[in-house]
């Protein structure tokens, strides 16, 4: 099982289950601008994921989950 939190640990996640494939690195304009440099990401399927502070996350496109503003 994988853990991790947001920041400001408003947000929990578990993970259960092994990743399909290892993390990727992305560069692109808008995880440039939100990170400063580049993203970490995974795809996890919804059975294997929970989100514990679920109020503060929003959909950002069909794909993506962000945080919203606390």
């Amino acid at each position: 099982m994988l853990t991790g939190t947001c920041l400001c640990k408003a947000i929990s996640i578990e993970v259960n289950g092994e990743l399909e494939h290892p993390p990727e690195a992305c560069h692109c304009q808008q995880c440039r601008k939100q990170s400063g440099g580049f993203l970490m990401g995974v795809n996890i399927r919804n059975s294997a994921l929970m989100i514990r502070g679920e109020d503060y996350v929003a959909w950002a496109g069909p794909a993506k989950r962000r945080k919203t503003p606390l």
